[in-house]
């Protein structure tokens, strides 16, 4: 192969939960190997879109971390930190939603009363509406993607008002709300954080309702200990 086709396969592979730290994922990498490229099949198409999709993005963050790089002036090995990376990540459109708002306060209400008549948990395509043609913000596929991954975390299909409050606080935007601790993402948190000798088991531990077979290895240790 040549240079260009292993760094097309490398960069179209990498984490991008942790791109500064330019880690492979076995999985990704593995799908340029194990797919069949003789004929143009349905499958085939949807690879090459998707692996498109991703070196790009992938070249227009890792223009973004190198451009914040050279901005700093110290303490530069904490491009390397997940909490960086997390700020920088979302860094475009937190910036653009925090001076939209800036400009125009009202808009804040309107999608607070949005989120409110929603119990508080918005759906993608509403959110992403008012961010298109309320706020003006045009944010490409992979954006979006990025987004809903950082504002719903347990893929619920919508975004709770505390998530979304937590995001903004990072780049200057304050609902004048404080954050809450009984968010759902909060509660699996601290469920993940437990140790096992402190784990409770449940009935939602049990796998169909049965007690002898369990859901989670945490489970498995909590019963076993």
């Amino acid at each position: 192969m040549t240079d260009d086709e292993i760094t097309i396969i490398i960069y179209t592979s990498l984490d991008h939960g942790h791109l500064p730290n330019l880690l492979v994922m076995a999985g990704e990498f593995l799908k340029w190997f194990n797919l069949n490229f003789e004929g143009e099949s349905t499958e085939e198409r949807d690879f090459r879109d998707n692996k498109e999709e991703i070196w790009i993005s992938t070249c227009i963050q890792a223009a973004g971390i190198i451009k914040a790089f050279n901005s700093m002036t110290s303490n530069k090995q904490q491009i390397m930190t997940k909490e960086w990376w997390e700020n920088q990540r979302y860094s475009n459109f937190g910036n653009l939603l925090a001076s939209r708002f800036k400009a125009k306060g009202h808009h804040m209400k309107t999608l607070r009363d949005k989120f409110k008549s929603q119990g508080d948990k918005l759906s993608y395509y509403d959110l992403f509406q008012f961010i298109e043609f309320t706020l003006a913000i045009k944010l490409s596929k992979w954006e979006e993607d990025d987004l809903e991954g950082r504002l719903d975390r347990l893929g619920m299909a919508f975004i709770e008002f505390n998530e979304f409050n937590e995001f903004s606080m990072e780049y200057g935007v304050d609902w004048n709300e404080p954050l809450l601790e009984t968010d759902l993402e909060d509660i699996l948190d601290a469920k993940l954080n437990l140790s096992y000798k402190d784990y409770q088991l449940s009935e939602e531990d049990f796998f169909h309702g049965c007690p002898s077979m369990l859901t989670s290895e945490k489970a498995a240790l909590a019963r076993a200990n």
